[in-house]
């Protein structure tokens, strides 16, 4: 663990409160009874409304005009089951949704508003393990700023799902947006970083 600790050292403000919170409920719940597996495979499990939160980087293609953005998560697990057996279909599915405030580094829209739902898949039908699990999805929603108005986008995209316990899920993932106005400007990349932890 020490290792982890220093890498959180060197983050700053937020992205430090985020990493020091994940290591602290890892190293908290890895006792739990459904929690400590990480060689047992997980089946027939489901889970609901599980919260969370996160961290994310919004890079939109237009940066001279539009800067980037970087916020707090907050996301709602609504359904989460792990089935890890040799039957057809993937063996992680999740449906969420969430809420981000985003700061912008300019002054041209100091700040978004962004809500989505979204739904993830394992790419893997039975991994056998509970951790580093790369996963598939899609988000759409919507991108509110007070000067600019409403705009709607999708996101594909593709992650990593570092643990995925019953009660405790962490992973990261790489989004792609497509807006479906000012589409050269606010299309782009987004990194998050996200935990869903619960004790039922």
């Amino acid at each position: 663990m020490k290792y982890l600790y220093t890498i959180a050292n060197k983050l700053e403000g937020m992205q430090a409160v985020f990493a020091s919170t994940c290591i602290a409920l890892i190293w908290l719940v890895m006792p739990l009874k459904g929690t400590a597996q990480a060689g047992t495979p997980i089946t027939d499990h489901e889970s609901f409304f599980v919260p969370g939160g996160g961290y994310g980087l919004y890079m939109p293609n237009g940066l001279d005009t539009s800067g980037y953005y970087s916020g707090v998560i907050i996301e709602y697990l609504f359904y989460n089951k792990i089935n890890q057996t040799d039957r057809w279909g993937p063996s992680h599915t999740r449906f969420y949704g969430k809420l981000q405030i985003m700061n912008g580094s300019t002054n041209e829209l100091k700040s978004i508003f962004c809500y989505n739902i979204g739904v993830d898949f394992s790419l893997e039908r039975n991994p056998r393990r509970n951790v580093l699990i790369p996963y598939f999805g899609l988000e759409m929603g919507g991108i509110s700023g007070r000067s600019y108005g409403t705009n709607f986008a999708f996101y594909p995209l593709a992650g990593i799902r570092f643990v995925a316990f019953k009660r405790l899920n962490f992973g990261a993932s790489a989004l792609y947006a497509y807006p479906i106005r000012d589409f050269d400007i606010f299309r782009g990349w987004l990194a998050q970083a996200t935990l869903n932890f619960s004790l039922w």
